[in-house]
């Protein structure tokens, strides 16, 4: 993989075997499911909001229902797959950040989601790395998020912060707000470009 991007299958099949191999020599047990971590400047988001009239005056948990069930069947762009699709705040008409809506009343339901979209081309050949190295995928988890949930505390997202996690290809961002990510990015620059650009700054080996 470079860039987050399969360069041949073959080659990271083999990769993910010496992995799994190594890491079953250390904790003792076959590993035979994954949670796959994908990245890349190919993946894209959407934060959609998502509205439903109430159809009587208290809010029940059959509209919730309906606000969930209209989100599942947005449409998701060509040759892409949605892999995440993270509900924040409820509102309800112009009052905003509600966690559970429920008993209230008002006119106006809704919900914004945050989206993430790959390319199911790239997305078919890492499983199909992954069945070759005779592993199961439970779920695909973006590097971004997968990132910010390892290392943010609950008051952070809550508040509002960016988590920055800058790897050897690949620099990985995402912006939380309300506890749920508002932003998120891949940007095909890491640690490599910079150690090579110091080193041709200061006319010295890599």
């Amino acid at each position: 993989i470079k860039k987050g991007i399969v360069s041949g299958i073959d080659a990271l099949t083999h990769s993910i075997l010496e992995a799994v191999d190594e890491l079953e020599r250390q904790v003792g047990f076959e590993v035979t499911s994954v949670n796959c971590g994908i990245s890349g400047p190919q993946v894209f988001f959407e934060n959609h909001l998502e509205k439903i009239k109430i159809e009587k005056t208290e809010i029940e948990e059959k509209d919730l229902e309906k606000l969930n069930q209209c989100a599942r069947f947005l449409p998701v762009p060509e040759n892409y797959e949605c892999i995440h699709m993270i509900p924040g705040m409820y509102s309800v008409d112009d009052r905003h950040g509600i966690h559970n809506p429920i008993g209230m009343i008002g006119k106006e339901l809704s919900l914004m989601f945050h989206r993430v979209f790959f390319p199911k081309a790239d997305l078919h050949s890492i499983l199909k790395s992954c069945h070759n190295s005779g592993l199961h995928v439970d779920k695909f988890i973006y590097m971004p998020i997968a990132a910010a949930e390892g290392s943010l505390s609950y008051e952070e997202k809550e508040y509002g912060c960016v988590s920055i996690c800058i790897g050897s290809q690949l620099t990985h961002i995402a912006v939380y707000f309300a506890n749920v990510p508002i932003y998120t990015k891949v940007i095909p620059v890491g640690s490599h470009h910079i150690t090579r650009d110091i080193s041709i700054g200061l006319h010295t080996t890599h």
